[in-house]
């Protein structure tokens, strides 16, 4: 544990050396019970008979081992809820449980309707909160969701390897309530920067709004691998450029992914046979629709409530199809060295929490044509 910083009012100084002896009395006594019984061989005497050297002495003992004792307690309690919330800490991003709905018996509640959420202690509260939703904010909901996931399994059909950068964009304090300029800096940062990087290759972006920071967005930008893979680098360059076009700050999980619950897994490189990763990538996006039926905020600050805050890439027209011929394809693939399935991502609901992945062999096998026709490396 770090070390505690005594409290001011129990350091002692030298102050007390210039105290006259009715001071010194008042002051002992004065002290709290602990203090009063370290000076049990002090109460059957007259404090005020005693010279002043020894009550200046009293004092000094008295008060060092009352700050002692304030420092133990303040170390105690320190642990006591930091033990606490070690056992009791949710996870808001990570799955907590694998359940697949093929493995649970005939006529469960889960079989009949899998869109109930399991009212589970370390249930995400806003994932129970959207069965409370009316059909016009679960049907833009589902529109973002839904976006999200074709998007995903889009960018692993086609790429071997994902960079994942997660990022928190928010204005200056001028223009803290100002929703065009924010949308104005993104399209500028989108357009003008990204757009202009060989690696670029997607992005989706939610805004949001607190007191303090204002308008903000959270935003997941994704960038091909094969051609670099410093995610570190690549997020202080969009932070540069953010600070650049609007003045605001900006923030990237990436640098601080370690202390996260399940150690920024979905951050960074994701290669495309790590379905586990890719799932969590999903769950976690989740994450950044948990306010977006909450449109009060755009009518305080004057903006109509039916504005768009979830913007995201444009989506090929024939994306189905894409997904289709991918599926199609897998058995005569002869570059990847795993054959892998994307078709688990239909079974990823919104209300849905746990893992769709109890069983990997359906979604990923070893293929027996990688590298067919190559001449094998030799190992020396």
């Amino acid at each position: 544990m770090h070390k505690v910083k005594p409290n001011a009012s129990l350091a002692i100084g030298s102050e007390y050396l210039n105290w006259t002896k009715e001071k010194l009395v008042n002051e002992i006594l004065s002290l709290n019970h602990s203090s009063k019984f370290l000076l049990a061989t002090l109460r059957t005497t007259n404090l005020n008979q005693l010279p002043l050297s020894t009550l200046r002495r009293e004092y000094k003992l008295a008060l060092s081992k009352q700050r002692n004792k304030s420092l133990k307690i303040s170390r105690a309690r320190k642990e006591k809820i930091y033990n606490k919330l070690k056992k009791s800490r949710k996870d808001y991003f990570r799955l907590k449980r694998t359940l697949c709905i093929s493995d649970l018996p005939n006529g469960h509640y889960l079989r009949r309707n899998p869109d109930i959420v399991p009212r589970m202690k370390n249930a995400p509260y806003w994932l129970l909160d959207i069965l409370q939703m009316n059909k016009t904010e679960r049907r833009r909901l589902d529109y973002s969701y839904k976006h999200i996931k074709h998007l995903i399994r889009l960018l692993f059909c086609y790429h071997t390897k994902v960079v994942v950068i997660r990022m928190d964009l928010s204005m200056s304090k001028e223009y803290k309530n100002d929703l065009d300029k924010l949308n104005w800096c993104i399209a500028k940062l989108v357009n003008n920067y990204l757009r202009s990087l060989p690696q670029y290759l997607s992005y989706y972006s939610v805004r949001e709004y607190t007191k303090k920071t204002g308008i903000h967005a959270h935003c997941y930008f994704f960038f091909d691998g094969s051609r670099s893979d410093k995610d570190l680098i690549m997020a202080k360059n969009i932070g540069h450029c953010w600070e650049f076009l609007s003045g605001g700050r900006w923030f990237s999980t990436n640098f601080v992914k370690d202390r996260l619950p399940d150690k920024g897994e979905c951050l960074g490189k994701i290669e495309y046979w790590e379905v586990e990763k890719i799932e969590r990538l999903l769950n976690n996006s989740k994450y950044l629709l948990k306010d977006m039926s909450k449109r009060d905020w755009l009518a305080k600050i004057g903006y109509n409530e039916s504005r768009r805050v979830f913007t995201a890439s444009t989506l090929p027209p024939d994306y189905e199809y894409l997904f289709i011929q991918h599926e199609a394809l897998l058995v005569e693939d002869t570059s990847r060295k795993y054959r892998v399935s994307y078709s688990w991502l239909e079974k990823c609901k919104l209300c849905r929490h746990y893992s769709v992945l109890s069983h990997l062999e359906e979604y990923r096998q070893l293929n027996p044509l990688f590298r067919r026709g190559r001449p094998k490396r030799l190992l020396h």
